[in-house]
């Protein structure tokens, strides 16, 4: 009898670690638990999707989604939060 674990996307156990650290710091700058929670659950969302530390590909997964652009402003200034941490250009 075969076991069936979980099947868990590899760049999310991957950057985990990378968004947690995000949070943290966002944390420090005094920001709401309600707003750090909402920035990792879309990163999260993201790593499972894209290459985290390409923008390219971060843009193109956002511009694809079907939601309002006022959310798509959103998505993209938590992904910001993520590139200016490491150093990515976006």
């Amino acid at each position: 009898m075969r076991t069936h674990l979980p099947r868990i996307h590899i760049n999310t156990v991957h950057y985990k670690g990378k968004i947690l650290a995000v949070a943290f710091k966002l944390g420090e700058k005094g920001l709401s638990e309600v707003y750090l929670k909402t920035v990792i659950r879309v990163l999260k969302e993201f790593s499972k999707k894209v290459n985290l530390d390409n923008p390219s590909e971060v843009l193109a997964y956002i511009a694809k989604k079907k939601v309002r652009d006022s959310y798509k402003a959103n998505l993209c200034l938590f992904y910001k939060h993520y590139a200016d941490h490491y150093g990515i250009p976006f």
